[in-house]
């Protein structure tokens, strides 16, 4: 049966392309150096520019003129927002509670950028059709989604294992040793979402079964440690529970 998108008309799809695009923009089209440079007012625009132009591609069959000076103002807010959130660094670094606040704040502008561009469309750029917008709809939201679940995805679950730190190691090797166990963590992570999230969408719910056993004897050791056992189950529950939710979305919006 055909997904709340298409009831809803393009409203609904261009509600739909504006998230798919700051999601693409957001944590696929921004290098880490382009990140780490927010700090410098004048690095602002580059990191602003990629979702701009991540939204305009996606929203192509809806652009006219004024379509186009509404993500350019968006653009503006993002970057607004962006210098905001390096503002308020320091003690609130990488925390859970900055990046859900600065996602809110990018979804509130992108709110008011649909209210702005929803209505009639005469396809300024690109003739309308139905079909077609059903289809790019349909895509947009599926790329949408993997892109969530890959670098968006770590830096939330990144963000909700900062409170439950593994007890800090003397040692500078061992430090190292933790640090590149974390990296091989956030990585390995990424990879267990794009099958768990593609099991969802399948309808095959038994298969995120074998990626929690394939995880739990790769890590069979480890587990015996109960500090890291606990961090380790927080981190897997929270990864699946990302990819899971994601896939229940992407049905109900698309079907």
């Amino acid at each position: 049966m055909p997904g709340w998108l298409f009831t809803q008309g393009s409203d609904g799809a261009i509600a739909a392309l504006l998230i798919a695009g700051h999601v693409v923009g957001d944590f696929v089209f921004q290098t880490r150096g382009m990140v780490e440079r927010k700090g410098e007012f004048s690095r602002l625009a580059l990191p602003a520019s990629s979702v701009v132009a991540a939204q305009a591609l996606f929203l192509v069959p809806f652009l006219s003129p004024w379509g186009l000076v509404v993500l350019l103002g968006l653009g503006g807010l993002h970057a607004g927002i962006d210098r905001f959130k390096f503002l308020l660094q320091g003690r609130w670094a990488g925390t859970l509670t900055l990046f859900v606040s600065d996602q809110i704040a990018h979804l509130c502008a992108l709110l008011g950028a649909w209210l702005l561009l929803r209505g009639p469309h005469a396809g300024w750029f690109v003739p309308l059709n139905e079909d077609l917008t059903r289809r790019l709809t349909s895509a947009t939201v599926m790329v949408a989604a993997y892109a969530w679940n890959g670098n968006g995805a770590a830096a939330l679950i990144a963000g909700l294992l900062r409170g439950f730190p593994l007890s800090p190691v003397p040692a500078a090797a061992e430090a190292g040793a933790i640090g590149r166990r974390i990296a091989c963590g956030r990585m390995i992570g990424i990879l267990e979402r794009m099958p768990a999230l593609t099991l969802v969408l399948i309808g095959q719910w038994g298969g995120l079964g074998l990626i929690m056993a394939a995880k739990s004897i790769a890590r069979f050791r480890d587990l015996d440690q109960r500090e890291f056992s606990e961090y380790y189950l927080i981190g897997t529950l929270a990864s699946l529970l990302v990819a899971v939710a994601t896939g229940l979305l992407v049905k109900f919006l698309i079907g």
